[in-house]
């Protein structure tokens, strides 16, 4: 079978998940046998030193380096996550000018945007694909771009991520298997809306997607961040409100009565009638206790080569730690993050 470099690619990255998440056994020798489509494939990942025969020598296993790429893996799903609020964006929605903040196109911090809204009713767009690409064109323009961005390996990962690519009944690696993946893959990018698309000419298309970015991820920040539990105010945007700025509601608990000690007893830091955690050292609260009562807690720890494979992008798992929110204004900042799904993975 005849590979272009992305699909060689994305068969090396799905020969590492068959062995890691489904525990395969894929042969040394796999001519004449059901793994002969990816022989290439294999001899390529040993020749780069991903895989290696096993003790016995019967079976490939994992590498130092293929575990590195496996972390590598995470975090090229965990980044495309950073742009998952752009799944459904609603052109028609509008904004009460209101609720924008003076002289900026900035939704008020404290109002959700209703451009991002899944549930509302109008023309809406898969743009995660287009705002992906802008971003990689804006760090181009700046000189701070790591690589040409490919959208193809984008879905493909996302697919694998989700465990599209499990048999079901059919063995994955067989050609006719891997030629309808592939293709299927490039009839999504061939489809998806554009950043080009967003409007007349290139530039102004450009302009619009730091207008579109901002909002994102504002809005991401908001959706990921707390809300208000009266009247569900968005409050990530603000920095340690004591109280919501939309109904007022007191974000911490009545302060004790003049005389009356409250202060943490592993560490004496003050703290407040019904705080759940010290703010000195952490410790659990119990106020149902008898006052100065310290729990002992003992914690197990079990360590482990491999957690999982995917876990929704935010937990750890083979040995990556996901990044945080992206600054909204200046994408500069978090070039080197984004980054890591720019420019070729193995070959």
């Amino acid at each position: 079978m005849e590979f272009q470099p992305w699909e060689k690619e994305m068969t090396a990255v799905t020969v590492i998940y068959r062995m890691v998440e489904c525990h395969e056994k894929i042969p040394v020798l796999a001519l004449n046998t059901k793994w002969a489509t990816v022989e290439p494939v294999l001899q390529d990942m040993f020749n780069k030193d991903l895989i290696e025969p096993s003790q016995d020598n019967q079976h490939w296993v994992l590498a130092k380096k293929g575990r590195d790429l496996l972390t590598r893996i995470v975090g090229m799903i965990d980044t495309s996550l950073r742009f998952e609020i752009f799944a459904s964006y609603n052109f028609e929605a509008e904004v009460a000018p209101e609720h924008y903040k003076p002289n900026t196109t900035e939704v008020l911090d404290d109002i959700w945007d209703p451009r991002f809204d899944p549930e509302s009713e109008g023309h809406k767009e898969d743009l995660r694909l287009a705002m992906m690409t802008w971003m990689a064109e804006k760090l181009k323009r700046g000189e701070k771009g790591q690589g040409d961005l490919d959208p193809r390996r984008i879905v493909y990962l996302r697919q694998l991520a989700h465990g599209d690519f499990k048999d079901d009944g059919k063995f994955f690696f067989l050609e006719p298997n891997l030629r309808r993946v592939f293709d299927e893959v490039n009839k999504i990018v061939d489809s998806a809306y554009g950043w080009k698309d967003l409007g007349d000419s290139v530039e102004e298309s450009f302009e619009l997607g730091q207008i579109l970015y901002t909002a994102g991820m504002l809005q991401l920040k908001k959706e990921e961040g707390p809300s208000c539990g009266e009247c569900d105010a968005p409050l990530a945007c603000f920095k340690n409100p004591k109280e919501c700025p939309v109904c007022g509601a007191d974000f911490y608990p009545p302060v004790p009565e003049e005389g009356e000690e409250c202060e943490c007893p592993n560490c004496g830091t003050d703290a407040r009638v019904g705080q759940k955690r010290c703010l000195g050292c952490g410790a659990s609260f119990h106020f149902d206790l008898p006052e100065g009562t310290v729990i002992e807690e003992e914690e197990t720890v079990t360590t482990t080569e491999y957690t999982s494979y995917y876990d929704g992008g935010y937990g750890y798992c083979y040995g990556y730690q996901p990044y945080g929110w992206y600054n909204p204004y200046d994408p500069y900042v978090d070039a080197l993050a984004f980054g890591v799904i720019c420019g070729a993975i193995l070959f």
